[in-house]
């Protein structure tokens, strides 16, 4: 029997939640801590959105790096940005949902790697000098080292209990399948590997997105983009499995944008839905494919941050029920699976 823990834990390729296994379906919103202290309206909304649609884990930003964020310069930084951190897990603690906070951005938003490596090296250079500079990886280090520090004896209790993700997009170096997987050949060469990075014994479970909008040739047919969709998400799932670990799509949606092509921009529902198939699927086999969040979900006070990947309640009916048609069929795939299993003969068997 597995142990009980109130903490979601992995138990193999499984997630779990108190002895039970815990099906992850869930959203991005990674503004809550910069809203928190100001518009926490906002924060209670997204929430409340994100449970009446039946979700139960939200990803944010657990960073904000340059004079204006959470961290001011190395090791500096501001009480204000974290009371709205605590704001915002405990608004999401309020609903029944829990967090995923990202420590990083690989882009420039919110400062990321390339704010550190300005911090080290004094000048705007390429953000991979931040895996390489001996100076930047020790400002990383000591800024999750502060958040540590900043809830004391609390986190200190709590923390092998917390699980840690890469959050990577899940492209394959080379060698590693990138012709047969990778949506095109210059993804081998962005210095990460699905299978290297995530074969770490620290790395609880697996990371991959899903933009094919992006990473794809602009305007190809609906039926190719499926089809490589396909491809990308059974491969990761395959690996996943091999290597023992649950397999989160960390973020995935098509663009809804006046230059995406028609298709695109009326079937986002399609795609969304041929994405909770796939990991459909993989549950019910009892196979990696754990859950996946979609970027991103925002409220109509949060229009300002809407990037062409927005779901908004009030506007997008169509990906709104593929979203909570999942939330029921997981909901009863809970059942099932607390049900007590039947015994010879087809009677349920009792303790």
């Amino acid at each position: 029997m597995a142990s009980s823990s109130p903490f979601v834990r992995r138990n193999g390729n499984q997630f779990e939640l108190n002895g039970e296994r815990y099906l992850v379906h869930g959203w991005n919103t990674y503004w809550l801590m910069t809203k928190a202290k100001g518009q926490l309206q906002e924060v209670e909304q997204v929430m409340a959105d994100g449970k009446s649609m039946g979700l139960n884990v939200c990803r944010t930003w657990g960073f904000f790096d340059g004079p204006n964020g959470l961290q001011k310069s190395p090791g500096v930084f501001d009480e204000t940005m974290f009371q709205g951190l605590d704001l915002a897990v405990a608004t999401a603690k309020k609903y029944g949902i829990k967090l995923i906070p990202a420590l990083c951005n690989n882009w420039g938003s919110y400062g990321g790697k390339e704010q550190y490596v300005s911090w080290s090296t004094g000048s705007k250079q390429p953000g991979d000098a931040f895996y390489t500079d001996a100076k930047c990886k020790e400002y990383y280090k000591n800024y999750v080292k502060a958040w540590v520090q900043e809830m004391a004896k609390y986190v200190k209790s709590l923390d092998p209990n917390h699980m840690v993700g890469t959050g990577s997009e899940g492209f394959y170096g080379p060698g590693e399948g990138s012709n047969a997987c990778n949506p095109a050949d210059w993804a081998a060469t962005q210095g990460t590997d699905f299978v290297r990075d995530h074969k770490i014994a620290e790395i609880d479970f697996t990371s991959a997105h899903l933009y094919p909008d992006h990473w794809l040739a602009h305007n190809l047919p609906l039926v190719d983009i499926m089809k490589w969709m396909t491809k990308w998400i059974s491969r990761h799932i395959d690996d996943s499995n091999a290597m023992g670990k649950p397999l989160l799509i960390a973020e995935f949606n098509l663009r809804k944008e006046p230059d995406s092509s028609p298709l695109i921009m009326s079937n986002r529902a399609a795609f969304l839905g041929l994405t909770y198939d796939w990991l459909f699927a993989s549950v019910q086999n009892k196979g990696a494919g754990a859950g996946a969040l979609f970027w991103h979900l925002l409220t109509p006070g949060t229009r300002g941050n809407a990037d062409g990947f927005a779901v908004f309640k009030d506007q997008d009916p169509e990906v709104i029920e593929v979203i909570t048609s999942h939330s029921k069929r997981l909901d009863a795939l809970r059942k099932v699976l607390k049900s007590p299993a039947p015994a010879a003969g087809g009677k349920t068997a009792t303790a």
